[in-house]
């Protein structure tokens, strides 16, 4: 599967499951080249996302190839790519769940990210298991690590592993 068919099924699982509002949000896969970020096209719902709608970006944003938009939130992506070395793709979305308790006026407690394939989750202090303070995986299999964040600044998340009267995401 080509990296672009990668988002585009992306895309539409999330769409499927939820995470989808309008044509906000995005989701993108780190090039296995090293040539940038696979992402989304701006101006297109999850649920309408193909591989022709998918567009590889550098690290300052700026299309290498693909004929879409490039999302003005891009260094979502990019940042978190290259502060991630071991992240594989990147998903900010606008979750019916985020939405509703953004809508409460709540603070949050911190955003969260999780670890491949365990369901854990884990906060830049909690590396992911198998690796030594953030560094790639060293277990003998390579999963697809996923690292799903959603900036504080736009709607945080309810779950905190310290914060006693929440719970994980389910």
């Amino acid at each position: 599967m080509t990296p672009a068919e990668e988002v585009s099924v992306g895309c539409r699982v999330l769409a499927a499951n939820g995470n989808a509002d309008l044509i906000w949000g995005h989701l993108s896969v780190r090039d296995p080249g090293g040539a940038g970020v696979w992402l989304k096209a701006a101006g297109y719902g999850m649920e309408e996302i193909t591989p022709d709608r998918v567009v590889l970006i550098d690290r300052d944003g700026t299309r290498l190839r693909g004929d879409g938009r490039v999302h003005l939130e891009y260094p979502i992506h990019t940042e978190i790519m290259a502060a991630r070395r071991d992240a594989g793709a990147v998903v900010h979305s606008h979750a019916e769940s985020a939405v509703a308790f953004a809508a409460t006026g709540l603070p949050s407690t911190r955003s969260a990210t999780r670890a491949p394939c365990s369901g854990r989750p884990t906060s830049p202090a909690s590396p992911p298991p198998g690796t030594s303070s953030g560094t790639a995986p060293s277990a003998s299999r390579s999963p697809k690590p996923w690292a799903i964040a959603t900036p504080s600044c736009c709607t945080g998340t309810a779950w905190s592993p310290s914060a006693p009267t929440s719970r994980p995401p389910s």
